[in-house]
């Protein structure tokens, strides 16, 4: 994942005040070269700067799975290059996984604290690191978050099968309470991008809204924009070159790029499964 900050002419900020535990099953993976279907994983790192994988040898070959359903998968001893292997087989022979035009899907957020960016990930995070963002600096008068999204394939395990019941239990002979499995991953397109103004929200967000929607901007607007800050964070490991002047069409640009074999985007996240069965949620 890459991350920038463009600082324009006005400072901004995006936070917001959360109050009491957050809980998530859907996780961001700190470390995607590390992800696979059945990758086993502990628990107590998810909240740390570094998911730690643990390494186990198995013949099991578990049933891979998809809710896209021009691919057909077959069955893999988990591992990255086995899974990888079978994604690029199924674009070869099935297509490129496609998006409708108009398939994106943003939201916009108000926010008070950098904390509230921790439940867009189902972790806690290190916002110095992923957004280039001081946690400790001022907050701006308006904090706006976009969830910008193309969501393109999912891939995720048959829990039903012989072959899982025994993987479960080659873990469970690990002897290692901490342990959970990663039993589903989604790929595709995903920015999140805080925009931070001293104008007032009202103004702010009809701005952004205009602008996401193609739509023209009055001339508050464009100065509203323009006298922004930007701070952003991409779900794939591409560096952007920030330069043209409006650095949020250069992020919706790589965002809406068509899909290639060589970048149809990162995984947006994945779900764990606990031992005996149930879905893993993490607390933050």
């Amino acid at each position: 994942m890459r991350l920038g900050i463009i600082f324009v002419l006005i400072s901004l900020t995006i936070s917001s005040q959360l109050i009491g535990q957050q809980k998530s099953t859907k996780i961001y993976g700190k470390n995607p070269d590390e992800i696979f279907l059945g990758a086993i994983i502990s628990k107590k790192s998810i909240n740390t700067e570094k998911h730690e994988f643990v390494k186990m040898k198995t013949n099991q070959k578990l049933q891979a799975i998809s809710s896209t359903f021009k691919y057909e998968y077959p069955a893999i001893i988990p591992s990255k290059s086995n899974m990888n292997k079978i994604i690029i087989d199924e674009f070869n022979s099935a297509g490129l996984p496609s998006t409708t035009p108009g398939g994106a899907v943003f939201s916009l957020w108000s926010i008070q604290s950098y904390n509230e960016l921790n439940i867009r990930f189902g972790q806690k995070m290190d916002f110095s690191k992923w957004f280039g963002l001081d946690p400790k600096a001022k907050m701006a008068k308006s904090n706006i978050l976009i969830e910008y999204e193309i969501p393109l394939f999912d891939l995720y395990l048959d829990l039903f099968t012989d072959e899982i019941n025994n993987y479960v239990q080659e873990i469970k002979a690990l002897k290692n309470d901490d342990l959970i499995y990663i039993s589903n991953i989604s790929w595709g397109r995903k920015a999140l991008i805080l925009v931070q103004s001293d104008f007032d929200e009202n103004k702010v967000k009809p701005a952004l809204y205009n602008y996401l929607d193609n739509k023209t901007l009055t001339e508050e607007q464009s100065i509203i924009l323009e006298t922004a800050s930007i701070s952003y964070n991409i779900f794939d490991d591409t560096t952007l070159e920030l330069t043209d002047p409006n650095p949020l069409k250069t992020i919706i640009s790589y965002i809406t790029a068509p899909i290639t074999k060589d970048n149809y985007g990162g995984i947006l996240y994945f779900f764990g499964s606990e031992l005996d069965g149930a879905w893993f949620e993490n607390s933050f």
